[in-house]
């Protein structure tokens, strides 16, 4: 219809018209380019916000985990701290409590802390990444990234050779089945059976003089104290995370 009525007015040279028809036309595309940008605009900002909250829960959750397993390895690096000077010769000999020695005991165990933020993979993956118009909320998840890495890398080298202080060195860590008490809750208790659990027993006496002992001792409580230290790093970027997102959600 346009068209037909553009070609009459040629066919008139009623160039005016004809300049109208045509300003009908630019303002028509104009307007239907611009509709369809403010919408996909509204749609990446309904995206965003989506982004923001999945962010927001799955950090919340994830904060969560990380200050639970913070608290079982604290405990366990405490224990190993408070016997330190027992071992090493500092204090009076003393027998290890069955908490301290399954401590000692396990001491090798250092496993990888909960890291994952399934919504992050995700932005990463399908290139909505920048979605997010914060620069600051963008900086700080690449810097959880890059430590998230580094510490995935850090544990792969921490774990290649463990020092399973049980078997390295039985004379002075045996491990033997004793009858299970009804209210024991030690580090243990998945190893229980029927009836029974096993039990690490120390002896302090053949750990002061065995030097290959306290060597290995020292190695896995260092590595014990590095993991905790990561996940209070760990706990400190995700707090400022949470806090970053709550206010972008509140905006």
């Amino acid at each position: 219809m346009l068209l037909r009525r553009i070609s009459q007015h040629l066919k008139e040279q009623n160039w005016f018209a004809v300049g109208i028809e045509i300003v009908i036309v630019l303002v028509g595309v104009f307007l239907g380019i611009q509709a369809a940008n403010w919408n996909n605009e509204r749609e990446q900002r309904q995206d965003e916000r989506q982004i923001l909250k999945r962010l927001s829960d799955e950090t919340a959750v994830l904060l969560a985990a990380v200050k639970e397993e913070k608290r079982i390895f604290q405990n366990r690096t405490d224990l190993l701290t408070a016997v330190q000077p027992v071992i090493y010769s500092l204090e009076v000999a003393r027998p290890l409590s069955d908490a301290e020695c399954e401590a000692v005991a396990l001491s090798h165990i250092y496993r990888l802390g909960s890291d994952e933020l399934p919504v992050l993979n995700e932005l990463i993956g399908t290139g909505r990444f920048d979605r997010l118009r914060s620069d600051e909320l963008k900086q700080e998840l690449r810097q959880y990234i890059l430590f998230r890495d580094a510490l995935r890398s850090s544990h792969a080298e921490r774990t290649n050779e463990i020092y399973r202080l049980s078997n390295r060195h039985p004379d002075a860590i045996s491990v033997t089945s004793v009858p299970r008490e009804t209210d024991y809750a030690g580090d243990w208790t998945w190893l229980s059976g029927e009836g029974y659990r096993w039990k690490p027993s120390c002896d302090v006496q053949r750990m002061r003089s065995n030097q290959s002992f306290l060597n290995d001792f020292f190695d896995n409580s260092g590595r014990s104290g590095s993991v905790l230290m990561s996940y209070a790093e760990r706990e400190a970027m995700l707090i400022s995370l949470q806090e970053k997102l709550d206010a972008l959600l509140k905006s």
